[in-house]
């Protein structure tokens, strides 16, 4: 794919699909094997349901998984609550490209965003970078909630209980 972009496809009710091919309703591959389309999660669509294409920067893509393999101490804190639906059910992913950026934990269900800061985010060029970060996140949907690291070694069931009552509302 050029322009280092990955697709990645993202169900659409209802709306007319010009990828649809063959008696099937499914996509057709090379050389006319059929594929189930499949949505952003893996997920195949169902009947009367199509998809659009959002790109993924590949770099991003890179970026993200390589802050998994070295996220904070407070990153790893957090992300042992909220792993594996342990939070009331709720998936949540970590480093996760949404448009042009990576968010440190996001509830895609919930549309719900959870961004760590450390110190560097109160000089004042970050604090600038993090208003318009926060402008896209919420102009898409989302919800952002910010907590200072601080937070979470020091007041760690008030995050838990602000978390919950987004999840929630």
């Amino acid at each position: 794919m050029s322009g280092g972009n990955v697709a990645v496809f993202i169900p659409k009710n209802n709306a007319p699909s010009p990828n649809r091919g063959g008696p099937s309703g499914r996509l057709t591959g090379r050389g006319g094997v059929a594929k189930a389309p499949l949505s952003a999660f893996g997920h195949s669509l169902l009947a009367g349901e199509s998809f659009t294409t959002m790109r993924i920067n590949k770099r991003l893509l890179s970026s993200s998984r390589q802050l998994r393999k070295l996220q904070t101490p407070w990153e790893d804190t957090l992300w042992h609550y909220l792993r594996g639906k342990r939070f009331n059910g709720y998936r949540f992913r970590r480093q996760f490209v949404i448009g042009p950026y990576i968010v440190d934990f996001c509830c895609f269900e919930k549309k719900l965003v959870i961004e760590l800061d450390g110190g560097q985010h109160n000089e004042q060029i970050n604090i600038i970078k993090d208003q318009i970060r926060t402008n896209y996140l919420t102009s898409t949907g989302y919800k952002v909630v910010r907590f200072w690291n601080s937070d979470i070694s020091d007041n760690f069931d008030g995050v838990m209980e602000t978390i919950d009552r987004l999840l929630n509302h």
